[in-house]
Order: structure tokens, then C-alpha cells, then sequence
């Protein structure tokens, strides 16, 4: 199932309810989810759903890729007619500002880390 588009604010939403409707939501909202879990002090939640929405939305962009050039490619997804697309743009500021944060805490302990990207990929 695709992604819903990137038109409502998830930032309204409720933890609980971005978690149960995780599945079919844009990964851009698996961010704001972890970022909301890290301000409620549930950081070992924020990093397995930043992992989620990371790997998420790598794969969004990879077929975005590949259904622009008409066909499957090799290379990084992030460029489409030699430009950023509007997603690989997005994805980089939401990795820096969400993924920042949740990154240190979760390289704090390294075996940990690997163990919650690891369930991430579940």
C-alpha cells in the first residue's frame, strides 16, 4: 500500500494514533512520531520509529527514482533531472533535525543502537 501524500500536519496528531496507523502513513510522519516520543522522554521508542521512518522513506525515494528514469537504475535516489527532488530534500532536513537528536542519544550505547535498527527492519 502507498503512502498517504504529505498534506496534514502531523504534528497534531497523537502519539497513539500515529502509532496505530504507522503502516500506511508517509514516512515524513514516522519522523514527527519520533520526535514526539523523544520529547516524552520515550527515547528508546523515538529511535526504533526514526529507524522505521528512515528506512521508509529511503525506499519511497529509491522507486521514485527508478519510476523517473523509466526503469531500474544504479546510483543514489536522491537526484532526479540532475536536482533534488522535493522528497530527497525533505528527507535530508528531517534526518538532520529529528535524526540528530535521536542519534546521539542511541550512539550513546552502540549495542543498543544496533539491536533497536536491527528491530526496525522487522
Amino acid at each position: 500500500m502507498a503512502p498517504e501524500p504529505i498534506m496534514e500536519d502531523y504534528s497534531t496528531r497523537e502519539v497513539d494514533r500515529l502509532i496505530a496507523e504507522a503502516e500506511v502513513l508517509h514516512p515524513a510522519a514516522l519522523y514527527t512520531l519520533a520526535a514526539k516520543l523523544l520529547r516524552e522522554g520515550r527515547p528508546d521508542e523515538a529511535v526504533l520509529w526514526f529507524y522505521i521512518g528512515q528506512i521508509r522513506y529511503r525506499f519511497m525515494l529509491a522507486v521514485e527514482n527508478i519510476t523517473a528514469r523509466g526503469g531500474a537504475t544504479e546510483g543514489q535516489p536522491r537526484m532526479m533531472m540532475g536536482r533534488p527532488s522535493d522528497g530527497a530534500i525533505l528527507f535530508s532536513a528531517l534526518s538532520e533535525s529529528v535524526g540528530r537528536p535521536i542519534n546521539e542519544y542511541a550512539f550513546g550505547e552502540v549495542d543498543k543502537a544496533v539491536e533497536q535498527i536491527n528491530s526496525s527492519l522487522e
